[in-house]
Parts: structure tokens; C-alpha cells; sequence
């Protein structure tokens, strides 16, 4: 299954985390955290992907040492384009990570649960990297997506947004809760709420999603997107990011 994963992930290495929805999902997600992890030094972007997350933990953490992490070797070389030299990158899987115990103040793991192979022995790993007093931060779903969405679209719209790109992930708070409570750290359950124009949503598709499709399912695509964009511009989304702060006990 990790192979598959980081196969899927070097397809978007090039563009994953671009556009301006994807900026405001990340502000959203630091400030919801922001009091935890304000005194952070030493930082993780636990499936770090393109770097794209780890321009904002450094602005979010001046001073830092930011170290990113991800199976991908796409998505490594990519961030190794985008990041500077002195900002560590390794290649290496979430659920067996090349670290010495309690090397980092804060990991960050977006929308990286719902992709591993084995959630309990992944958050185990990450309380084992935390140092005590440690925060993980953890996307696990798109909280508000599918309502903020539905309220613009509609039914029928909805359903061909499913058959085109597959349905939106529901939150899975309670399942990543338990398995950080199994692992040592004590979670709490927080959402992040952010805004976007319905351009940005569009952009966030192609940035997404059109990348993967044939061109057949391509065509199919911008006709729906097309069609959507003479209904949807000019609404504004009220989306927010399902988000478990949990902190390592000293």
C-alpha cells in the first residue's frame, strides 16, 4: 500500500498545495494551534509533500529548525526545489520514521492519517518522535466541505462533483481521537475554519484532482466546471478543517 500512496503522490508533486484555497486551509490550521505550539524550535512536516507546508511553519515558527518528511520521492525532490538548502528533507514512511526520540516539539501531519497503512502504529511513532510537552497537529477531514458545498451546488451538481473526483473525505475524529489517546498523547478536537471564493474552490479542483483524470474524464470535467462556474462565481464558501491538537504529557 505505501508504494501505491507515494506513486499517487508523485503525480501532484509539481503542484499539490498551490492556489489560494490551499494557503488559507494552512493559516487556518496554525492559528487553531497557534497557543500550543507558540514557543516550538524544533518542528516536523510529517508527510511534507512538496513543501508547500513548510514555507508557512516557517514564517508560524521564526527561528526553528523545520525538518519535512515524505514517501513520495517525487514530492521530496519537488520540495527540495521550493524550500531552502538549510531546511532538512528525508524520504521516509510516517509509520517508520528515521528519527531519535523526542526530537521534535511540534509534528505536523496534514491529511497524512488518512492515507496510512496503519493509524494506531503511525501516532505511536509520532508520540515516540514528540518530546515530552509536545504537540501533533493533525488534519483527519474536511469538517464543513461537503455542506459549504452542496449549499452552492445543489444535489445534481454534487452528485456528478462525486462520479468526476470521488467523494469528499468525512471527518474521522473519533477513530485518529482513540488511536492518539492509545498512543500517549492527549487529543482534543478543534475546527479551523477558513473562507474562499468559489474561483478558488474551481482552482483547488484542477490543482487537486484534474491532474489524475484521463483525458476522456478530463473533457468531462471542465464542461462541469464550465457549467458550474456561470451558477457558482461570486458565492463565498464558509469550509473549515477538522483538526486534533494533542499534546504529549511531560
Amino acid at each position: 500500500m505505501t508504494n501505491g500512496v507515494a506513486a499517487y503522490y508523485d503525480r501532484l508533486a509539481p503542484v499539490y498545495g498551490d492556489g489560494a484555497l490551499f494557503a488559507a486551509r494552512r493559516k487556518a490550521v496554525l492559528d487553531v494551534a497557534a497557543r500550543e505550539i507558540a514557543s516550538a524550535r524544533r518542528v516536523l512536516d510529517l508527510g511534507c509533500g512538496n513543501g508547500a507546508f513548510i514555507g508557512s511553519l516557517r514564517e508560524a515558527f521564526a527561528g526553528a529548525l523545520v525538518t519535512g518528511l515524505d514517501l513520495s520521492p517525487e514530492m521530496i525532490r519537488a520540495a527540495r526545489r521550493r524550500t531552502p538548502s538549510e531546511v532538512p528533507l528525508v524520504r521516509g514512511d510516517a509509520c517508520a520514521a528515521p528519527f531519535r526520540g523526542g526530537s521534535f516539539d511540534v509534528v505536523l501531519m496534514s491529511h497524512v492519517l488518512v492515507v496510512v497503512s496503519d493509524v494506531e502504529s503511525c501516532l505511536h511513532e509520532v508520540a515516540r518522535c514528540l518530546a515530552p510537552g509536545g504537540t501533533l497537529i493533525a488534519t483527519v477531514g474536511a469538517g464543513q466541505w461537503r455542506a459549504a458545498l452542496a449549499a452552492v451546488l445543489g444535489p445534481d451538481d454534487m452528485l456528478q462533483l462525486a462520479g468526476l473526483f470521488g467523494r469528499l473525505r468525512t471527518p474521522d475524529d473519533g477513530n485518529a481521537e482513540a488511536a492518539c489517546a492509545a498512543a500517549g498523547l492527549v487529543p482534543r478536537s478543534r475546527q479551523a475554519p477558513f473562507t474562499a471564493e468559489w474561483h478558488d474552490v474551481e482552482q483547488w479542483l484542477r490543482i487537486r484532482w484534474f491532474g489524475g483524470l484521463d483525458e476522456a474524464a478530463r473533457a468531462q470535467a471542465e464542461s462541469w466546471a464550465d457549467d458550474v462556474r456561470t451558477r457558482a462565481s461570486g458565492h463565498r464558501l464558509e469550509l473549515a478543517e477538522s483538526v486534533l491538537v494533542a499534546c504529549k504529557p511531560r
